[in-house]
Parts: C-alpha cells; structure tokens; sequence
C-alpha cells in the first residue's frame, strides 16, 4: 500500500487545498465512506475479494495491451475504472483504451488543457459545481448553457474543456467513482445564438466522451427551464445516446417540485427552489481565481495522466 496522502492520485500532490467561491467550500474527499462502501458492495459487487482479483486480472489484460502504456503499479488507478465497470476487468480495459483512444481523436480538447487557459470561461460563471453532494452523495454540477453564455466570448469547445476539466478532477475522488455524479442543466434564456452553434458533430464529441471514454457514472440528467428550441435540437441529440442515458433524461420546465422528487430541496440552491444559498462571490474575477487555484494543484497530476496512453506509431 502506497503511504502517500492522496494515493489515488499518480503525482505526489501533498495538499489539494478546498475550492472557495462565496460562502461556500467544496473539500476533495480522499476517503471510501461508510455510505459508498454499502452502494459499491451492494451496486458493482465491490468486496475486499472481488476487487483483489479484478486488479490482477485487469493487470495481466493491460500488459498484454502492446500499444497502450498505463500505470499498471497504481492499484486505486485501476480501481478508477474498475469501479464504474462493476469489477469486470476485460470491461474495465475497454473503457480504458476508449478513453486514451478518445485524447487522441480529439487531441485538441486535451493540448496544454490547464485552468490558466480558461480563465474568460470561468469568469463567465456557466458552469458550477455545487460545494455538497446530494442525499445519494453524488457530485452535482450546474451549467447554465442559457443567458450567462456568449458563444463568441467561451466557445462551445470551451465548455467542453471545463467539463472535461472538472471531471479528472472529481473522478479522483473515491466516493465520486461509486456514487456518480448529475447534471443540471439549466436553459433560461437559450436563444438561436446558443443553437447555431450546437452542431451535429459537437454533440456527437460530447455523446462519445459522455458514454464511452470517461470513468465516470452519470447518474441523471435534469434539464430545467427548457425553451421550445430544446425539443428541436433534442431530436438531434437523441440519435447519438443509448437507451440507458436516455432513460436518465430528465425535464422540468420551471417546475422546482418534479426536481425535488430527485434533488430534495435541501440539497440545491434557492434558483431552482431549493433551501440553499447560491454562492455569493464579490466578481467574476473571484470566481475564475478560485477554479484557477483549485484546479491548478491539479497541473502536475493532469501531466502525468497524460504521460500514459496510446502508443503512437510515427512511422510511415
């Protein structure tokens, strides 16, 4: 077992300080709970056994993987995938080559992919993680792709690279791994200038990365104070989702009591009728710093997540 503090982790990051906007603080939880070690025995088979064997198992699959390199020594690594694949090893290794298939294909997303970078975007305050987990001790993020974003100021590929972001980092954590996360999606004010630059091909990055090359589970979508333009570019977005994600689909409209049969109302902030207290930052410019810092303990261990994957032949 490793002595570092946060073992999950592939650098030797010794301080992963907590993410302060307003009045709130999300704190980096490096522990299994009690809670989550009952959801993951009891929802992906996760027992002392079953995960000593999964790890060896996934081991010997990934040495025979010529063209992939990856930290085999790393037990919580594998674990990482492991767990979103219910300790099915030969599983765990797909979704692995899928997701270092996935920075290839889409190299763009993940080239110099540092907060620094995206600062404009933070400072637009589009997306948000909310400081708790809910009652299931989920991860909950907010985007608000309606008013608040400018396409000509943070570009949908922006977007996708805050989300991608956001979630390296959350997948670190153990509890994030069992439990999942949910997205609200927040729509007031989504106009054509949104819209148009919605493309099929962007929605199909987007589908891709969801379902198939990050180790994460998505719980539930909820979308909130949708437009009569979201039917439309739903019809578009459908083809692209399996049934699985489809069926985890949630409308609202403005009705907070349809979200409160999912998110009790404790859990969320007073915009979407909940009894929490939004974030009150003094700027924008306060906001984006505190990503930027959060984020930033996160450069060294982006590195080296990325120092791992497909082998490239440069051959002719």
């Amino acid at each position: 077992m490793s002595n570092k503090k946060y073992p999950m982790l592939l650098s030797n990051l010794d301080d992963i300080p907590p993410l302060r906007f307003g009045n709130y603080e999300l704190v980096f939880d490096p522990e299994l709970s009690d809670f989550s070690k009952e959801v993951a025995r009891r929802e992906l088979r996760e027992t002392d056994e079953v995960r000593k064997e999964a790890i060896w198992k996934l081991r010997r699959l990934l040495e025979d993987e010529i063209d992939l390199t990856a930290p085999l020594h790393n037990d919580y690594w594998l674990v990482k995938f492991l767990r979103p694949c219910k300790f099915y090893p030969e599983s765990a290794r797909d979704l692995i080559r899928r997701y270092y298939e996935f920075k290839v294909k889409y190299s763009a997303i993940y080239a110099g992919l540092l907060p620094s970078q995206l600062s404009r975007a933070f400072q637009a305050d589009i997306i948000k993680v909310v400081p708790n987990r809910d009652h299931k001790r989920r991860r909950m993020l907010v985007i608000e792709a309606g008013r608040p974003w400018n396409p000509k100021i943070v570009t949908p590929q922006d977007l996708l690279k805050m989300c991608v972001m956001l979630v390296e980092a959350a997948i670190q954590e153990p509890d994030t791994q069992v439990n999942g996360t949910v997205i609200i999606l927040d729509l007031a004010g989504f106009s054509v200038t949104q819209a148009k630059v919605i493309t099929p091909t962007f929605i199909k990055i987007i589908a891709t990365w969801v379902q198939e090359a990050v180790p994460i589970r998505i719980k539930a979508f909820h979308i909130v104070h949708e437009t009569f333009l979201i039917d439309m570019l739903f019809k578009m977005v459908k083809p692209f989702l399996k049934q699985k994600l489809r069926d985890r689909i949630y409308f609202h409209g403005k009705n907070y009591s349809s979200l409160h049969k999912h998110i009790p109302a404790d859990y969320l902030f007073s915009t979407y009728g909940g009894n929490m207290r939004p974030p009150q930052c003094t700027s924008q410019e306060e906001l984006a710093e505190a990503y930027h810092k959060f984020l930033g303990t996160f450069d060294e261990e982006f590195h080296m997540i990325n120092s791992y994957g497909i082998v490239q032949n440069n051959n002719n």
